[in-house]
């Protein structure tokens, strides 16, 4: 179990930094004030912290884990007209949990250690 959480929160680390990139944005520079979760992963607080350490971002978790319905309904209600876009939306999100990064330089330190002893 912790080996697939930790795989996830790896590949996530690798396709945000990607996307960063495309934007041209440096590596090292701050990239977002915050990462929204949910899901049933984001019940998972060690997985959680572990995401928040990893990206060096604060992770938030709604009160709900489940909000895929919330994001359809949201669309619905951009489309009707109840919602101007997905900022107004957006605005209207809580947290009910918040993890700010606490170890990320050893986190990432000892991760690509470990890549570079396997591609060796």
């Amino acid at each position: 179990m912790r080996a697939t959480l930790e795989s996830i929160t790896f590949q996530t680390y690798y396709l945000t930094e990607a996307m960063f990139e495309d934007r041209g944005i440096a590596a090292g520079a701050t990239k977002t004030a915050a990462l929204r979760v949910d899901g049933g992963m984001a019940q998972n607080v060690r997985f959680v912290q572990f995401l928040a350490d990893a990206l060096d971002t604060p992770v938030e978790v709604p009160p709900s884990h489940e909000t895929t319905a919330l994001g359809a309904a949201a669309l619905a209600g951009i489309g009707c007209g109840l919602f101007t876009d997905a900022a107004d939306f957006g605005a209207r999100w809580r947290s009910a949990q918040r993890r700010t990064p606490t170890r990320r330089t050893a986190l990432l330190t000892n991760w690509h250690a470990v890549i570079e002893r396997a591609l060796v």
